[in-house]
């Protein structure tokens, strides 16, 4: 995954989930919850503690991205094949 990809993610999942200051088109709204559905039940979907800190976190374990910040990157690609890139924008 790319940087780029990395802080769309982040940006993305951090505007539209925890701070409710974007609100997605319905098309992405509709991708986004397919690459949840995919993620969620996929077997390379792991999860792990923070040493230091003891926080659960969920990672793929094929790319190594955070979930779900993963699902939030429009130009990124699920590595099993499992979903594309989105055609636009969030």
């Amino acid at each position: 995954m790319s940087i780029k990809n990395i802080i769309d993610g982040w940006l993305n999942y951090t505007m539209i989930k925890l701070l409710k200051t974007k609100d997605p088109s319905p098309e992405a709204r509709k991708h986004i919850e397919d690459r949840y559905n995919h993620c969620s039940s996929c077997p390379h979907l792991k999860g792990k503690k923070l040493k230091k800190r003891n926080i659960p976190i969920m990672f793929c374990n094929m790319c190594g991205c955070g979930f779900p910040m993963l699902i939030f990157a429009p130009a990124k690609e699920c590595p099993a094949g499992k979903w594309k890139s989105m055609p636009d924008d969030i």
